[in-house]
């Protein structure tokens, strides 16, 4: 689905048919239901703290029943016609459903554990960032993790006793909280995994990346990893201590560990970009899930290039103007795509 599509629905501004185009496609799936809640709630720029002053807890709660209650209602009568007879009940109900999400997590609400049933198909609970978007939750344990663009985490509603396991793709900074009669477990779909008890670190594991890394910052963790080669089935195992990492490259078995700058490693958690004698394969990856644009290399020569450079709230154009000033790259945008080539 195209996102300025989407965003066009959102202000109301979509024909009869781009309306059921959107319905059609948010009633797809629950993670485009969700993807659709998240952009609604980023263009809302609802402030949690403002409602907080506004209304008293009791009289959110009260709230956030009665809408769910709406909702279930008008979902067994044929909610899609609802949907599609105004666009503007469909903005307003999911816009609906991200705030009082993001109140119940605001409150930290335990009574209602419904609404993630309701939303995460009675199991499991999925949060992911489209580009350009970071997002920080809190799991059920109280561990928080901050997410990167174009991340993917799943969970259950509630965890084991013996075990607190989740699912993740992306990068992902996690802040696990102590508890030693239940270790928790990160497993990547690339096929890393990572144990600990309680401790801080980094996991960068996209799928359209050849190699997948994990960083420590405080504790200590096991982290495996299985590699099948001609058919045989190989398992790694390390342990890292603070500011070690571990970097896994496709089928590749002899990946050692090297201390690495967390400072660097940490920054998009900051809001910051920083390349150091980056390959520009790696920099063009980065900068299409920071602003969400397409970049298309004309003249593969310029994957020889690396930057050095560190950015925070600089534009697109102004950073291809840097890297245009300080190399032989030159570029050009085209709607939501940068186009380059060498001079």
């Amino acid at each position: 689905m195209n996102k300025s599509l989407l965003i066009k629905y959102i202000n109301g501004k979509t024909s009869f048919k781009e309306n059921r185009d959107v319905i059609s496609w948010i009633d797809k799936s629950e993670e485009n239901h969700h993807y659709y809640e998240i952009l609604l709630s980023s263009i809302s720029g609802i402030n949690i703290d403002t409602l907080q002053n506004t209304l008293s807890k009791d009289e959110i709660v009260d709230n956030y029943l009665n809408v769910i209650k709406k909702i279930k209602s008008a979902k067994s009568h044929n909610f899609k016609y609802y949907l599609l007879r105004s666009s503007a009940i469909a903005a307003v109900i999911l816009l609906l459903i991200s705030v009082l999400i993001n109140i119940k997590q605001y409150y930290n609400i335990k009574d209602f554990n419904f609404i993630d049933k309701y939303l995460s198909n009675n199991e499991v609970t999925t949060y992911y960032t489209d580009s350009g978007i970071k997002g920080e939750i809190v799991l059920p344990d109280s561990s928080i993790v901050w997410l990167n663009s174009c991340s993917k985490i799943e969970y259950p509603t509630h965890f084991d006793t013996d075990v607190r396991r989740i699912k993740f793709s992306g990068e992902g900074f996690f802040d696990v909280r102590y508890n030693a009669e239940c270790p928790f477990e990160v497993v990547t779909d690339k096929g890393m995994q990572i144990q600990v008890l309680g401790t801080r670190f980094n996991i960068r594991s996209y799928k359209d990346d050849n190699d997948e890394q994990a960083v420590l910052f405080k504790g200590k963790v096991k982290v495996e990893k299985k590699f099948i080669k001609d058919q045989v089935l190989y398992l790694r195992n390390v342990e890292l201590n603070p500011s070690e990492s571990i970097t896994f490259v496709k089928n590749v078995m002899n990946s050692g560990i090297v201390r690495v700058d967390t400072i660097q490693i940490d920054a998009w958690r900051r809001g910051k970009i920083i390349f150091k004698d980056t390959p520009m394969l790696d920099v063009i990856k980065t900068l299409e899930r920071w602003h969400g644009m397409e970049i298309i290399v004309k003249d593969k020569s310029i994957f020889h290039h690396t930057l050095t450079a560190t950015f925070s709230s600089e534009s697109m154009v102004q950073i291809m103007e840097l890297i245009r000033f300080t190399s032989s790259i030159k570029y050009k945008i085209v709607d939501n795509r940068v186009y380059l080539s060498e001079k």
